[in-house]
């Protein structure tokens, strides 16, 4: 998904694309969960997430390796086929460890899950930005192809079909038996955290170059938050897994992330690495409490169709939000209304968090 924050600045200059439509080549990659992330957690309920999984990694690794094609029709073409895939395997992944972890480890689970976007952030962030500057636009894209393909092979080399047992319920090991307030709840608390998120990561890059900052210091300064939260997301799921703090966790993680965007915006020319270090710190507090709960509303039965509905409120609010976050930056011709309002998003989930940990009662 991070494929176009670190090539942003080499596909404007050269294939002439407004920021506007920059931001809608992102999040073009999630305008198919919004109609398919349900129905891929429903049909991963009925089928297996084996099947599922293995058809969606391919889509992606076929998708990206059409975008290097380069011409516009292409690019939106090969990312709306890539987040086709993606849109699917973000369901099956969170619904494989909800299944195969007890409630009472879940936490933990999910700390360690989360680090694996950090780490592929830091990859898309550094390597491709890298290649983006050695050898143009075509050898990032391509090698992004490439390695969702390999997590293709991987997937089906690796992991079998678990056993329909699975799915059975494990005595009171759940909140609910049913899908309901919760999980909508932490769906739209979700939404606007990746709102705010994932449009600070698609367009800081730009605003450090544009403050004087070199492009590598730049990408670096970009990644930073995601290699603290390789650390920090293990240590929030130990938090969740010892004391259960987690709606709590959530009210913390958006605020400071919130606060830590906005303050990011002031101190790019300045000493951006504090507010770097302490955005890795509020991020890392938020997808494990999350992913958390959500695999803990629903019955083991519909996680598929849980995460789907998750994900379904997620990608609706990426697709919208990413690109008003750049109209605002091309109406404005810079950052600071733009950064505010990526502020504003993680806010309003922080206290949505609290509204909800005291409407569930944790």
């Amino acid at each position: 998904m991070q494929m176009i924050a670190p090539i942003l600045p080499r596909l404007v200059s050269d294939t002439g694309l407004t920021y506007a439509n920059s931001g809608i080549l992102m999040s073009l990659f999630t305008l198919p969960g919004i109609f398919l992330a349900l129905p891929g957690g429903w049909i991963s309920d009925s089928l297996g997430p084996r099947r599922v999984g293995i058809a969606s990694l391919f889509l992606m690794g076929i998708g990206s390796l059409l975008m290097s094609l380069i011409l516009p029709a292409f690019l939106y073409t090969g990312r709306f086929c890539s987040g086709i895939g993606a849109c699917v395997f973000v369901v099956v992944a969170p619904q494989i460890i909800a299944r195969e972890f007890p409630s009472d480890q879940l936490g933990l689970a999910m700390g360690i899950f989360n680090t694996a976007v950090p780490v592929g952030s830091i990859l898309a962030f550094n390597g491709l930005g890298f290649l983006s500057g050695r050898y143009g636009l075509v050898v990032p894209i391509v090698a992004t192809g490439w390695f969702s393909l390999a997590a293709f092979a991987a997937f089906y080399l690796l992991y079998p079909e678990p056993h329909r047992s699975n799915d059975t319920p494990r005595g009171n090991t759940r909140l609910s038996g049913n899908l309901g307030t919760g999980i909508w709840l932490v769906s739209v608390v979700w939404t606007l955290f990746n709102i705010g998120l994932l449009a600070y990561f698609t367009f800081s890059i730009d605003h450090l170059t544009a403050c004087g900052i070199s492009s590598s210091t730049a990408r670096f300064l970009g990644s930073l938050p995601m290699i603290l939260s390789i650390f920090f997301a293990p240590v929030a799921g130990l938090i969740i897994h010892r004391f259960g703090l987690r709606w709590s966790l959530a009210v913390i993680g958006c605020a400071v992330s919130g606060l830590s965007v906005w303050l990011l915006y002031f101190s790019a020319g300045g000493h951006p690495v504090l507010w770097s270090v302490v955005l890795g710190a509020g991020i890392s507090l938020v997808a494990p409490p999350v992913f958390t709960i959500a695999g803990q509303v629903v019955s083991p039965g519909r996680l598929g169709t849980g995460y789907g509905i998750m994900n379904t409120l997620f990608n609706v609010g990426v697709f919208a939000g990413i690109p008003l976050v750049g109209k605002v930056r091309d109406m404005t011709g810079d950052y600071r209304l733009s950064f505010a309002l990526m502020a504003a998003f993680l806010v309003a989930g922080s206290a949505l968090s609290l509204v909800s940990a005291r409407m569930l009662s944790e």
